[in-house]
């Protein structure tokens, strides 16, 4: 736990008592729900937080938590729609109010900030940035795998392209023995409307790999 709250005293306390109240045990299986639980009276606390910063510091650490830590400022500010001005000043302030490491590259300072700040998206507006986020990343010669990352995050509705940037990453994971992040690729692009062909092969490479566990 101390990873995820980074050792702060008020985020470690907030997140045991979640996760007691919660029934996750404390043990290496219940590890993973650990990074993914957002105590709510956190989540509150930086809702709050962020509205008292202003509209460009919200919406910068919120396309923070899209792009993932170390995140290019450029990048942040151009999924926020702020100037980068704009951008600059905002991350000073969410520095200075210790939601962001200071440096070059936009981090939050504890996984659990991060989170907060994920949750405060809607579903809708979610599905929005990461398609956005999707663009951006392709626009700037991303690799499908990273494009893909943002993918797996949308709703059905994705335009070719982006079916094939999943298709790519699929196959590229799969080839590097990655069954478990080809499948969810796979998985992914099942949901869409695709060729009779298109889907046969998806369901016979998503046989292949290991992991699949639907049958």
């Amino acid at each position: 736990m101390s990873s995820a709250s980074g050792g702060n005293p008020f985020l470690l306390t907030e997140l045991e008592r979640t996760l007691r109240e919660e029934g996750v045990p404390f043990t290496a299986a219940g590890a993973e729900r650990v990074v993914a639980t957002t105590p709510p009276k956190l989540a509150r606390a930086t809702r709050a937080r962020l509205a008292r910063l202003g509209p460009a510091a919200g919406a910068l650490a919120r396309a923070t938590a899209v792009l993932g830590d170390k995140a290019a400022l450029d990048l942040a500010c151009e999924l926020a729609q702020i100037e980068p001005a704009e951008g600059a000043r905002a991350a000073g302030t969410l520095v200075d109010a210790g939601l962001l490491e200071p440096g070059r590259l936009l981090s939050f300072r504890h996984p659990l900030l991060r989170s907060a700040v994920a949750a405060s998206v809607t579903p809708f507006e979610g599905n929005t940035w990461q398609r956005r986020a999707a663009g951006l990343l392709g626009a700037r010669g991303a690799s499908p795998e990273r494009i893909a990352v943002h993918l797996l995050a949308t709703s059905p509705g994705l335009d070719p392209a982006d079916v094939q940037t999943l298709r790519t990453a699929a196959a590229r994971a799969a080839e590097r023995g990655a069954p478990a992040a080809a499948a969810a690729m796979l998985r992914r692009l099942l949901e869409e409307r695709l060729e009779p062909r298109e889907r046969g092969g998806c369901l016979s490479s998503w046989d292949a790999t290991s992991t699949w566990r639907g049958r």
